[in-house]
């Protein structure tokens, strides 16, 4: 039986006055391949930002791998974690410098920059190789969000946190991404997936599709995911 990995249980948020989340409930198991679907605005992109510590809750329990999450804990959990945000520019960093920064970090420090991924990665979604040397303004919204996801999968994360991870992509790049990243024959899935996203390309090979609705969590769907 697959155990859970994330437990939400009647989480309330608030950012002033604005009421985000509203005694939300949900479970992410491990090895699943989440999506969270809604209209704009009903707390979508919130509830990933929670995951990863970047939204305080007032009332609610919050779980992971069974034990109450502390902020202690939260760097922990980001260091198991990838995240694949909407579109960015990352100013004048060059292409190259943008995939290379996080291996700059303490929690990484002692890992080898995985070149070859970085090559195989920028063939599989498209991009010529050239592109590596650029800086990233000069770069489509299309470049810059393959770069995104380069970005976090050569990190070989346990856990990816993808908000909106098809966005800018033109049909062939959105294809490679979702078969990139939800095929399970490929050899960049990560083992857990949550996302959001208004893309049914996306959506339709996800193994489960939850609706959020003001903040609220009100349907579930399994799904059977099969690729030829």
């Amino acid at each position: 039986m697959t155990s859970p990995l994330f437990e939400l249980a009647d989480i309330s948020a608030s950012l002033g006055t604005e009421h985000i989340l509203d005694q939300l409930t949900l479970t992410v198991n491990r090895g699943e391949s989440l999506v969270v679907t809604g209209p704009s605005g009903c707390g979508k992109s919130s509830s990933l930002k929670l995951l990863l510590g970047g939204l305080p809750w007032q009332s609610g329990r919050y779980l992971y791998k069974g034990e109450e999450v502390t902020p202690a804990m939260l760097p922990d959990i980001r260091s198991h974690c990838g995240y694949i945000g909407q579109e960015s520019s990352f100013g004048r960093a060059i292409a190259r410098q943008v995939l290379m920064r996080p291996f700059q970090f303490s929690v990484y420090k002692d890992r080898i920059f995985p070149e070859e991924a970085m090559y195989a990665l920028l063939t599989r979604l498209g991009m010529a190789h050239e592109l590596l040397d650029k800086p990233m303004q000069n770069l489509s919204g299309g470049q810059r969000q393959r770069i995104n996801i380069i970005r976090a999968l050569l990190l070989e994360p346990e856990i990816l946190i993808a908000d909106e991870p098809t966005s800018a992509l033109d049909d062939e790049a959105a294809q490679s991404a979702v078969e990139l990243l939800l095929n399970e024959n490929s050899d960049f899935k990560p083992r857990t997936i949550i996302s959001v996203s208004h893309d049914a390309r996306w959506i339709n090979h996800c193994s489960r599709q939850v609706t959020i609705y003001h903040g609220r969590v009100v349907a579930q769907e399994e799904r059977h995911v099969h690729y030829g």
